[in-house]
């Protein structure tokens, strides 16, 4: 049974400061010196410009903040700027959950500011857009490595044939099973609609049993939320002109395989190849070519066929390969195998022989079990008829079971990610009227596409002049950043010392 996630819709809040009246006299200096701050949930709060001297201010300024869900509230304040320190005037709430989240609908609406012991302290005029995101998801199933079979419930020669099951969202789609195949290369691309990136994808390998009635076999899974892809290397993203949401973006990776939620492997092997010495010679053309492939057995139980090798050794009866293997071990009865094979540049390799070792007395050691074993001849081996030995392996090996991280024990799964925003991009209109009569462009021209931040650090200021014949100033900086289509503002903070 595949469990569907949900999550909140995430989004942008776009707030557009009109203007505000009858706001109160804050001191018998005059009228107000009147700015506005506008918060929602978690972000940062944005300021207003001054505006001088006046009771009716009127700002026509634009804010743009990242939602999580409609639980999300909208709070300004507005304030009387004040060299020694700045009076607060009122403050008004609008939550998300009451604003509408058809396209393109905004509330436009007075709403009352409130004073510190609940009284009217005036009106501020807000529109308030509500905008949630879309992207369009393709997911490129590429290919698995190292599957485990210690799950396959009946004989030894039960068939592998995995698929892969990718939960996105509300929808569920699978690739086409291949066919005795522990590592399958699938490279089949499934589509989604995303609507949050706290949203998780789930991506669970199964073993196909079409005569079974019982169901297919769960193999192992992998998670990753989309909000974490959005952290790679590998990553690219083109974000929206003005807006905090990523506009496009896509991502290549291999993500660690676990077991089933609720199911408790019994440890992690770490086994460590070192090398072998004393390894007989197969043929009359000189030494042998030799390599290691090991698995994890279970006695008179199925056999995991799933066999990760070392390297070959070229022309060598001492190889040494320094080589590390970790699985994931479900049953404390089961052992680890190491076959040691010549490797034949014209055909088959030939199995020289084995090593077997029980798994129970090795566990949660301080240091790794490190000592020499004896290669035994295998049946039906190529080297059954060698008299003498058939050398000596050297293995390190430990099995951890308590406080262990099983991702990447039950092998990995190559994906890649494409999403595409599906919201309207943003227009001059949503970024505000000042940005229109700084570009002269059409209100309604499309914002670009960027890939890059500007960074604008404002150090400090010297030799300003008196203004208004009164010594010092209270001085803050505007930025703005002007382009084709677009521009941006913003402003540093008020500076009252000189």
């Amino acid at each position: 049974t595949l469990r569907i996630g949900t999550s909140e819709q995430w989004g942008a809040v776009v707030v557009r400061l009109v203007r505000a009246r009858n706001l109160p006299e804050t001191s018998r200096a005059g009228k107000c010196d009147a700015f506005a701050t506008v918060q929602c949930g978690a972000g940062k709060p944005e300021r207003s410009n001054l505006k001088l001297d006046t009771y009716d201010p009127r700002w026509e300024e634009t804010f743009a903040f990242d939602v999580k869900g409609t639980a999300d509230v909208v709070e300004l304040k507005v304030w009387d700027d004040d060299v020694v320190a700045n009076r607060f005037v009122g403050s008004c709430r609008v939550p998300v959950s009451a604003v509408s989240c058809e396209p393109d609908m905004r509330v436009d609406q007075w709403y009352e500011l409130s004073g510190e012991a609940g009284e009217q302290r005036g009106n501020v005029l807000l529109e308030v857009l509500v905008e949630t995101h879309k992207w369009q998801v393709d997911v490129d199933v590429l290919e698995c490595r190292g599957l485990p079979s210690s799950f396959i419930r009946e004989s030894p020669n039960e068939e592998m044939n995995p698929y892969c099951c990718v939960v996105l969202g509300h929808r569920v789609q699978a690739t086409t099973p291949r066919h005795w195949d522990f590592s399958p290369v699938f490279r089949e691309r499934l589509h989604f609609d995303l609507s949050s990136l706290e949203e998780e994808l789930r991506l669970v390998v199964l073993n196909n049993r079409p005569e079974d009635e019982t169901g297919d076999d769960f193999v192992a899974q992998a998670k990753v939320k989309a909000s974490r892809l959005l952290h790679l290397d590998n990553l690219s993203v083109s974000y929206i002109s003005g807006r905090r949401h990523p506009g496009s973006w896509n991502a290549s990776l291999w993500l660690p395989l676990e077991p089933e939620d609720g199911v408790a492997p019994w440890g992690q092997l770490v086994v460590s190849v070192v090398e072998a010495r004393g390894l007989p010679k197969m043929d009359a053309f000189g030494k042998v070519d030799p390599f290691c492939v090991v698995r994890v057995v279970r006695p008179g139980g199925p056999q995991d066929l799933r066999g990760l090798r070392t390297q070959v050794k070229i022309a060598t009866f001492e190889p040494k390969w320094h080589e590390d293997f970790t699985f994931g071990v479900m049953h404390s009865d089961s052992e680890v195998l190491v076959e040691v094979y010549d490797h034949d540049w014209g055909g088959d390799a030939e199995l020289i022989g084995v090593v077997k070792l029980p798994l129970a007395g090795m566990c949660d050691l301080q240091e790794p079990f490190d000592a020499w074993h004896e290669v035994r001849r295998a049946e039906g081996g190529a080297a059954a008829a060698i008299d003498g030995s058939l050398g000596q392996v050297r293995l390190m090996l430990n099995v951890a079971t308590k406080g262990v991280d099983f991702a990447g024990s039950f092998g990995y799964v190559h994906i890649r990610v494409n999403a595409q925003l599906l919201t309207n991009v943003p227009t001059l209109r949503d970024l505000g009227e000042e940005s229109k009569q700084l570009t002269g462009a059409s209100p309604d021209e499309p914002a670009d596409l960027v890939d890059a931040h500007l960074h604008v650090a404002v150090m400090e200021a010297r030799d300003l002049p008196t203004m208004g014949g009164i010594e010092g100033v209270s001085a803050f900086a505007v930025v703005s950043v002007v382009g084709n289509h677009v521009s941006f503002e913003d402003r540093t903070r008020v500076d009252k010392s000189r």
